[in-house]
């Protein structure tokens, strides 16, 4: 039983035209098994108003060896475990997942997404009272030190908390005049 951390959400559905469909009905439609588009594509779509893809968070799935070898090389590490149908993981993903600047800055992280149900052996390690908390984001150092928040978090902690990691954040100072 998977429990979501912020289940008054509603989810709203992106308008946004889905540009990985054009690209894959290229490429069949020419023959080409290429994952990227070529110049002349990228033209036809600018010419048909289709946007370019955005920015994307460069994924993998949970694997202890590649984790240790991210450490060894002196990689911070982000994991990011989820649900399906959790609402705060939805708002998670469309809130800060795609957000320039968080996309940017995990580029400096080796950054894992796993939906946790997939993972028997790591839904110990998320439970509470017999149910899985999710969202649920772990922050590695490289030395192998870790934070683990659970629940939702909001845009502007999320980045404190990315900076704080690396070393880049400036002290969080609430003062009342």
């Amino acid at each position: 039983m998977a429990a979501c951390a912020d289940s008054s959400y509603k989810q709203i559905e992106n308008p946004q035209k889905d540009f990985s469909k054009l690209e894959t009905s290229i490429g069949q439609d020419y023959g080409t098994a290429s994952s990227s588009l070529g110049a002349a594509e990228s033209v036809i779509a600018e010419i048909l108003g289709i946007p370019k893809p955005a920015a994307q968070i460069d994924w993998h799935d949970f694997s202890m060896p590649y984790i240790v070898q991210a450490l060894d090389s002196g990689s911070y590490v982000f994991m990011y475990f989820y649900t399906e149908g959790c609402d705060a993981c939805t708002k998670t993903e469309q809130d800060i997942f795609v957000n320039a600047g968080i996309i940017k800055k995990l580029d400096e992280y080796y950054a894992i997404r796993t939906d946790i149900m997939k993972h028997p052996d790591l839904q110990r390690i998320f439970t509470k009272d017999g149910s899985i908390i999710t969202p649920t984001f772990v922050f590695m150092w490289p030395t192998g030190a870790a934070l683990v928040v659970q629940g939702y978090i909001p845009i502007e902690k999320f980045v404190y908390i990315l900076d704080a990691v690396t070393g880049d954040a400036k002290p969080w100072i609430s003062a009342k005049h």
